[in-house]
């Protein structure tokens, strides 16, 4: 769906959310936290199952690594500054639809 019809679909359905809460300042520190975390668990062999070219090639996996520390480095820097944010909202329907569950082909 284009960008133009996605703010289209929210601006029309204003009236039936509520905005749930703001993760700025709380979705830094969680940032914090996975790229501590990232450090201490991800080797080349836990990444095997998913990236296979990256456990026999050190330089790749660094690349690796060093991408994911940038992204969470920066998003952390933004979070906290106030520059980037991250918001959650709750659309309830005004009307309740009953939906039938397909049964796959």
């Amino acid at each position: 769906m284009p960008l133009v019809s996605r703010q289209t679909a929210l601006i029309r359905y204003l009236p039936t959310f509520t905005f749930s809460a703001i993760f700025v300042v709380d979705y830094a520190r969680t940032l914090r936290e996975w790229d501590k975390r990232f450090v201490t668990n991800v080797t080349p062999e836990v990444l095997a199952k998913d990236f296979p070219d990256l456990k026999g090639d050190p330089a790749a996996f660094e690349m690796f690594r060093r991408k994911w520390r940038f992204l969470f480095a920066y998003a952390a820097a933004g979070m906290a500054s106030g520059y980037a944010s991250c918001h959650m909202f709750t659309f309830i329907r005004s009307v309740r639809v009953h939906v039938v569950a397909q049964k796959p082909i």
